[in-house]
């Protein structure tokens, strides 16, 4: 028996037995310390019902600490749970919650969500039941169990008591399909935070229809340039940017966003309190003049920060966690700041990611890159009740898979739905809508994006790389924003010309491996609270629709001076960018939100109908700075035409031919097309379709990089200055000779492979005395080398022309 098969066994062992010692009802006592987490980099934590204490983190795996017996207590633990069989330790998650069943629910960053019955973990992804890959957010309804998770491609519930899975998209009534963050109240109601676009409240009794939404305004004056309230304490939202909500034991909910704090007490409408920096932030607006004390005359105490990344409720109060300035407790009465949570001296800017509280009310901070640390201490005892629960509850079925007949109607549906809207809202050139967001395919985009035109951003020494198809014409430009310093513009940041091992980087057609580079607009050259510069970049896309995708990865995302903060805003206007300022007041198309991007990439898509210029930009939302990789446009009627045919040869229905232009029906046909995948995949293994809808396994990104090399190889197989590391120094199996030397070993009928390090063929001459042999020759012997090469080139290529004939005409 293998090692880890020995401990995994051992640990369930362990688990078993310690349900055993406890008995039907027993009570856990935790230590006054919790022992040092082993991982840094936290993103979620949990208190299970059983009194274990559960962390996940970025690519350092999930770790659970067992409670001990009294006796014990003190020499707990932290127990890496990849050693039991079903999870994958590289993988990044980013969120945790637990069912009523004690099984633990936890979301990853690109294959779904994985579930742990306690003795293995089984995972639900796009693949049998999820409509994104990414998951954001879990909760579960302490009414019926039902379990809510917040995807990249809407919301499923799964419930327990049916064993139904729903699905919840713009088609159902989403403001749109990002939703970041989720909660349950007490009674049973489901409340969505969007990545931008404000709060939901859903009934689950009237099977989760929505009952009421909440927005701010987007832009707070006729220029859009406010884009927070300048008052430091009001009614409604102050951004429609959510990060975390809780609904608290006495009816409240919280809702954290980036511009501050929004809360609901009981039946009354919504208010919000800002943080310190809000002043700031005022004093760095373009061209809009505020008075600096505004914040102090609504006679209330501001929060440490304006970015809330996480809440927790004790009989103390709120505890609101922030990006930058650690955690506080307010007083839910008067919203006044009771203490500060502590930290080390040597941690600077804190940046809490979820908030622990244990029941004697001490409560511990789980942090982006400094593990998890005790914030405010409690000296009462420290203590908790616990129930006996099944050992090992079954896991969640996966959803039925549709039949034909259910297909069909579906498909039905979809089309007339497609017609109607197609047919009465939207007739107007131009037209945006954000489309849809992929964290699957990573840097692995060639043959999947940009179809017709790629930007790389500033990947060559001359600037960019674009890879465009001849027969589209596709213009693009793109500035620093307009509120910088006059001597300012954009700016291509190289990080690493060899990135070759980082799936997450952009892979280069051009030169064979992945650079990592971005545009950058330089924003940390300007104050923290500087609104901008921003980058825009504008597309003049030509007549029908195209997919315009935009590729970002923080490869700088653990660094905390720069690129831990990263949280942009996508917009996207009608007009050129030579019109100048006048294009900031144009309406907004369509948007999106870009955040928690260093674990995997991700591809923000929207739908532009043409002929039109469209001028896109990325706000740096008070991050360091604002970075774009890659820039990808591709013909939409393609890809339907290639659909119909992947129908056709199945043998299915067509779906409409015309394009789902409105959010609606662009959600709706992604849920069907889902339903249809698992459909065929059933049947026979399904590989076309699985590649349009972006759905990866890594196997899929093995077999891909692969067919990378396979064509470098080709171009090094054909021409010499692919072989030459002086023009392509980070390319795979390069010489370290120039283009010319590389021709010349051509010219001269040596195999320039026997020059590779791993070659098993040793050279005719060694390599240092064939470049000084080179060296050494006249520019007329060279040309006389070259001239009877190519001779004898022809003379091949005509020999083999004439036999080919030849055994044409003997057939």
């Amino acid at each position: 028996m293998k090692l880890h098969q020995r401990i995994q066994r051992i640990l369930i062992a362990c688990l078993i037995s310690l349900s055993s010692v406890y008995g039907k009802d027993r009570t856990i006592e935790f230590s006054d310390q919790l022992p040092p987490c082993p991982a840094e980099y936290l993103t979620d934590c949990l208190l299970a019902s059983d009194g274990s204490i559960w962390i996940t983190s970025e690519g350092q795996g999930i770790y659970c600490l067992k409670p001990l017996e009294k006796a014990q207590a003190g020499k707990e633990s932290w127990l890496d749970i990849s050693y039991y069989h079903g999870l994958k330790k590289e993988t990044n998650y980013y969120s945790i919650a637990e069912d009523k069943q004690g099984r633990i629910w936890v979301g990853t960053d690109n294959e779904g969500v994985s579930v742990f019955n306690g003795e293995k973990w089984k995972t639900y992804n796009r693949e049998n039941a999820l409509l994104g890959e990414r998951i954001f957010d879990i909760a579960v309804s302490p009414v019926t169990g039902d379990v809510a998770i917040a995807t990249s491609g809407g919301v499923n519930v799964f419930k327990p008591q049916t064993n139904q899975w729903l699905n919840l998209t713009r088609a159902e009534g989403l403001v749109e399909d990002q939703v970041e963050t989720l909660a349950y109240d007490d009674k049973g109601n489901l409340w969505l935070g969007y990545a931008c676009g404000g709060v939901s409240q859903l009934s689950e009794q009237q099977n989760y229809k929505i009952i009421n939404t909440e927005q701010a305004k987007w832009y707070w004056d006729k220029e859009n340039r406010v884009r927070q309230p300048i008052e430091s304490f009001g009614s409604g939202l102050p951004s429609n940017l959510c990060n975390t909500i809780l609904p608290t034991k006495k009816g409240d909910i919280l809702l954290g966003t980036n511009s501050g704090l929004a809360f609901k007490k009981g039946t009354s409408s919504w208010k919000y309190l800002r943080g310190e920096d809000c002043r700031d932030k005022n004093q760095g607006l373009w061209n809009v003049k505020v008075d600096r004390d505004i914040s102090s005359k609504a006679g209330v105490s501001l929060l440490p920060e304006d970015y809330v990344t996480c809440l927790a409720e004790t009989k103390e109060g709120w505890w609101i966690g922030f990006r930058q300035k650690g955690a506080v407790l307010i007083n839910p009465l008067n919203l006044k700041k009771n203490k500060l949570g502590i930290f080390p001296k040597n941690i600077k800017n804190p940046f809490v990611k979820s908030l622990l509280t244990l029941p004697n009310g001490s409560v511990y901070a789980a942090t982006y890159g400094h593990g998890i640390i005790k914030i405010h201490e409690e000296k009462k005892r420290n203590q908790l009740k616990v129930a006996e629960r099944e050992d090992f509850p079954s896991f969640p079925p996966i959803p039925s898979i549709k039949t034909r007949d259910e297909l069909n109607q579906e498909a039905v549906k979809l089309n007339q739905v497609v017609d109607e809207e197609n047919n009465h809202k939207v007739k107007k050139i131009p037209y945006a809508v954000a489309w849809k967001e992929d964290w699957a395919t990573k840097g692995d985009w060639y043959g999947y994006y940009g179809k017709d035109y790629a930007l790389l951003c500033g990947t060559c020494n001359m600037g960019n790389d674009i890879i465009a198809n001849l027969d589209v014409k596709i213009d693009s430009n793109q500035i620093l924003g307009f509120h910088k310093q006059k001597e300012d513009s954009l700016s291509v940041r190289p990080h690493n010309d060899n990135a070759s091992l980082n799936p997450n980087v952009l892979f280069n057609p051009k030169t064979g491996t992945r650079i990592a580079t971005e545009w950058s607009d330089n924003g940390e050259e300007y104050a923290s609270k500087f609104d901008g510069p921003d980058i825009w970049t504008s597309i003049q896309v030509p007549e029908g629709y195209h997919s315009c995708s935009l590729y970002f990865y923080n490869y700088q995302g653990k660094d905390h001076n720069i690129g831990t903060w990263r949280d942009f805003i996508i917009e996207v206007r009608s007009g050129k960018l030579d019109e100048g300022e006048k294009i900031q007041m144009a309406p907004i198309l369509a948007r999106s939100r870009v955040k928690d991007f260093h674990g995997s990439g991700v591809y923000k898509t929207f739908i532009l109908s043409g002929p039109e210029t469209y001028s896109i930009r990325i706000l740096n939302n008070y991050s360091s700075d604002a970075i774009l990789n890659g820039l990808f446009i591709s013909r939409m009627d393609l890809l339907k035409e290639k659909m119909n045919s992947i129908f056709n040869n199945k043998d299915v229905f067509l779906l409409n031919k015309k394009i789902p232009i409105t959010p609606k029906g662009i959600s709706q046909e992604r849920s069907f097309l889902l339903s249809l995948y698992r459909h065929l995949n059933a049947i026979e293994k399904e590989t076309e379709f699985k590649k349009i809808l972006n759905i990866w396994t890594s196997e899929d990104h093995e077999a891909v990089q692969k067919k990378f090399l396979e064509e470098w190889y080709h171009k090094q197989d054909e021409y010499a200055i692919y072989r030459s590391q002086e023009f392509f120094p980070f390319s795979p199996r390069t010489l370290p000779l120039t283009v010319d030397e590389c021709e010349v070993i051509e010219y001269m009928g040596l195999d320039w492979k026997s020059y590779l390090p791993n070659s098993k063929v040793k050279p005719k001459i060694e390599l240092v005395e064939l470049q000084e042999k080179i060296s050494s020759m006249s520019q007329a012997e060279l040309d006389k080398l070259k001239n009877q090469y190519q001779k004898k080139l022809i003379e091949e290529i005509s020999k083999s022309y004439k036999n080919r004939n030849t055994k044409e005409n003997e057939d």
